[in-house]
Formats: structure tokens, C-alpha cells, sequence
């Protein structure tokens, strides 16, 4: 949701990005930031630990598959 808010700011096409139901004008990319920073400093915080855990088990796991695929 970012990159929309980044690009409708900078005044871009937003259609191949993540559908938001709103138009995409400077006060709308407002809005939708203030919950964006929200969900950062608020909740993700609080699971950083185990999203950052996660994405690397997952990278583990993606890395092993293509060891297996080439032989």
C-alpha cells in the first residue's frame, strides 16, 4: 500500500498496484498513511521478532528447494 501512496503523491498510475477504494488523490495517499504509519509503530512492531524469523525461515526453505531442483 505504500507504493500507492507513493505513486498517486507523485501523481502516477496506480492500476497494476494493490486495489484501494479510493480515488487517488493527496488527501486520500494522506489518510491511508497515517494508517500505514499506524500499523507500522503500533502492531508490526510488536511482531517484528517473528515476521523477520519467518521471512528467513522461508528464504531457508525457497533456497533448499532450488539446491534440490538443480541436482
Amino acid at each position: 500500500m505504500q507504493r500507492w501512496v507513493d505513486a498517486a503523491r507523485a501523481g502516477r498510475a496506480v492500476d497494476a498496484l494493490i486495489p484501494v477504494n479510493v480515488p487517488p488523490t493527496v488527501e486520500w495517499t494522506g489518510h491511508l498513511e497515517r494508517r500505514l504509519d499506524f500499523i507500522r509503530k503500533r502492531l508490526l512492531v510488536e511482531y517484528e521478532r517473528e515476521i523477520v524469523w519467518d521471512i528467513g525461515r522461508y528464504n531457508e526453505l525457497v533456497e533448499r528447494e532450488d539446491r534440490s531442483d538443480k541436482g
